[in-house]
């Protein structure tokens, strides 16, 4: 038995170098490319991307993994031992870690600590969330720029009859506006931001899980 199967599609974009040197390659990740092959992804991986774009024989080895769903800075080590340092020193934490969230409504003004522990619900689903039995887990957040929701334009004749380029997307959560905040885990527990962005009444706009 034969199977043929298409790989779901990705950015057309070339990934971005941002440092390059003898031992690492510094590049920014795309959001929606996975990091390396899973699930319906092959090709359309960040790993294979780069093979593709250097050569089919050269072997990339991520230092740190961004989700899927994520974009931001990858460290690629260009040697095993390259890659092992750099390894070693993120997950002695003394590099620090920063993200910038698009959340659902107007978040809180100043510094806001979140230290719920977290427990994982379900492993193979990725779901966790907070519970006193969890984890230790801390995050500093701070708004970065709160956008209020806007009132719909009035239809065209035109957009009546569907002659004009979709519209972009509208969140469903995002009735009350959205807020992009700056977001800084103080520990790394899987998912911490998103599930303590949950607790706070702010989740992730896009967020599947």
């Amino acid at each position: 038995h034969t199977l043929h199967r298409h790989e779901p599609p990705v950015t057309g974009k070339e990934i971005g170098i941002i440092h390059e040197d003898d031992d690492l390659i510094v590049i920014d990740k795309p959001a929606g490319v996975p990091v390396h092959s899973a699930g319906r992804y092959h090709y359309n991986s960040v790993l294979e991307i780069m093979r593709s774009q250097r050569h089919p024989e050269w072997v990339p080895r991520p230092c740190n993994r961004l989700d899927r769903l994520t974009s931001g800075v990858m460290f690629l080590g260009k040697t095993a031992k390259a890659a092992e340092n750099m390894t070693g020193k993120l997950k002695a934490r003394t590099l620090q870690k920063e993200y910038v969230a698009r959340v659902k409504g107007k978040f809180p003004d100043g510094v806001i600590v979140c230290d719920q522990p977290i427990m994982s619900v379900s492993p193979k689903v990725g779901l966790n969330r907070v519970r006193a039995t969890g984890k230790e887990a801390k995050t500093k957040f701070r708004r970065l720029a709160y956008i209020p929701p806007q009132a719909p334009e009035p239809q065209s004749a035109s957009d009546a009859e569907g002659r004009v380029a979709t519209p972009p997307p509208i969140y469903t959560n995002e009735d009350e506006g959205y807020s992009i905040v700056h977001c800084l885990p103080l520990t790394g527990r899987t998912h911490q931001i998103r599930v303590h962005l949950q607790f706070l009444g702010h989740p992730i706009s896009n967020d599947p899980i």
